[in-house]
Formats: C-alpha cells, sequence, structure tokens
C-alpha cells in the first residue's frame, strides 16, 4: 500500500494533457496544475522530475482542508457523521497526525463545520468567503485565501498539505512518508490513480469520439490526481513526485449516499489500517 514511485513511466508521444476528472470540490484538475504548474503534462513533470540538491532547511507546514457545507450528491456530507465522528474529521485528525506540520486549517464558510473544526483547536477554523463556496469555486482561489489570511497573521508558510474532506481513508505512515518528500525539497508531491489501463474517449471535435486508450495496447500514461495527499508551495519547484493509489479503498472519494455507506462498512468491519 505504501508503494511510491518516482515519474519515470513513458508519456503521450503527442504531448498532450492528461484527461483529469473533476470532483466537488473546485475542480481538482485545474487546482493541481494551478498549484503544481509542472503538472499540467506528465511530459512535462517527467522531464523535470530531478533529485533536488545541497541541504534542505525545515520548511514551514500548513496543512489546508477545504471543506465547504454544500453538496450537490450527498447534501452537507462533510458535517455527516460517519461511524461516530464527522466526516471532515478525518481529514482534521489525519493531518493533526502528520509529522512536520506546524498549523492545520479548516477553510469553510459554514458554521457547524467550523464548529467542528474548533473542537480540534481554536485555530483550526478559518472563515472561508461565500463567493468562494460555490458549486464551481477553484481550490487554488481558496488555496489563496487561506495564504493571505494566515500571512495577516503573521505566519508565512513554505509549503502547504492540501487533503480534501471527501477521502476518510489515509494511512498515517503514508502520508508522513509524502510530506517528508515534500519537506526534503520533492515538490510537488501528491497522489493519483492509474488510468492507463482503462478505455477512454476523445472528443475530436469534428463530432467523432476517438479511444484515447484500451486494456493491453496503450503506451501512454494517464494519470488522475486524487485529493488523498497534494503538497505544494507557492514558489515554482522542479522535483516533483507522484504517488500512485493501488488500495482500492485510499480510492474512495466520498460524493454520493453510496459511497458513504461504502465507507462506514469499511470501518464497521476494520477493513482498513488507519495507522
Amino acid at each position: 500500500m505504501n508503494n511510491m514511485q518516482p515519474l519515470t513511466a513513458p508519456t503521450h508521444p503527442s504531448g498532450e494533457s492528461i484527461p483529469h476528472l473533476e470532483n466537488d470540490y473546485g475542480h481538482m484538475a485545474r487546482s493541481v496544475e494551478h498549484l503544481f504548474p509542472c503538472t499540467h503534462h506528465i511530459s512535462a513533470l517527467c522531464s523535470h522530475a530531478v533529485q533536488p540538491t545541497g541541504s534542505v532547511k525545515r520548511p514551514r507546514v500548513v496543512a489546508i482542508i477545504p471543506a465547504r457545507g454544500g453538496s450537490k450528491g450527498l447534501p452537507r456530507k462533510n458535517a455527516l457523521p460517519l461511524c461516530g465522528k464527522p466526516l471532515v474529521a478525518y481529514s482534521i485528525e489525519a493531518a493533526l497526525g502528520i509529522e512536520g506540520v506546524d498549523r492545520v486549517v479548516v477553510s469553510t464558510e459554514d458554521e457547524e463545520i467550523a464548529a467542528i473544526a474548533r473542537s480540534y483547536g481554536r485555530d483550526v477554523a478559518l472563515k472561508r468567503p461565500l463567493q468562494l463556496a460555490g458549486d464551481q469555486s477553484r481550490i487554488e482561489d481558496t488555496i489563496s485565501n487561506v495564504y493571505l489570511k494566515l500571512k495577516a497573521e503573521g505566519y508565512d508558510p513554505d509549503m502547504n498539505i492540501v487533503l480534501l474532506p471527501t477521502h476518510p481513508f489515509r494511512n498515517r505512515s503514508l502520508m508522513n512518508s509524502l510530506a517528508h518528500k515534500g519537506m526534503e525539497g520533492r515538490r510537488p508531491v501528491f497522489t493519483a490513480r492509474d488510468l492507463t489501463r482503462e478505455s477512454y474517449w476523445h472528443d475530436g471535435g469534428d463530432g467523432l469520439f476517438r479511444k484515447l486508450s484500451s486494456y493491453g495496447s496503450s503506451t501512454e500514461k494517464m494519470l488522475r490526481p486524487y485529493g488523498l495527499f497534494s503538497c505544494g508551495s507557492p514558489s515554482l519547484t522542479e522535483a516533483p513526485f507522484v504517488h500512485i493509489l493501488e488500495d482500492p479503498i485510499s480510492l474512495i472519494d466520498i460524493d454520493y449516499a453510496e459511497d458513504f455507506l461504502l465507507a462506514e462498512e469499511i470501518i464497521k468491519n476494520n477493513m482498513f489500517d488507519f495507522g
């Protein structure tokens, strides 16, 4: 489950960008491209995957959980109780358990979620403007807002770790390993799902759809970023690292009621190792 790999996989021969899927939290694909500019193309990411050199000073690290109150698929899912605690609490506890994190903040416009966050510490909740909490709001704008507010308080983080609250299944040792990669200079760092062996179709713009890949025949490396973990910094860095998620439980992203019920059964039956 903790099989981390640097990006050395083959890239799309045409250099086309990877087709990303979107989720409820402000279009994850665009967020990754903004927070991690060199990940727009896998070819660019691979070409810049160099090892950092020299000694690395320990960075100031903030963990950010963007948790808005609204949700179309499963209303108020971030505040719903999942086996005894709200869904967002799983991400807060995961963030608090990451070694080297100086500050954990939950960015939200919702008072109930803010109250849940404050139960973990008075300064955990950070008020998000309503204009950044809509269905089409972008995560990168939320991150920028968090940075502005933290700087106004006199705290200027060098590195951010973003945990999306719809992912309750995080292994602590994996989170620490990925965070350590970022702290030693590997940035951006993020989790992804390998879509290479799945079939996807592309609209060619001429009314015809063409298959991008199919099982056993594709030479393209196609990844979808997952909000389980991502790490970046305000400045552009050129030492990326990606961890491809292979454990199907880690891939659970709660968008609908059936996802929530599945997560409940997994927790009730002790089917996931949070340690």
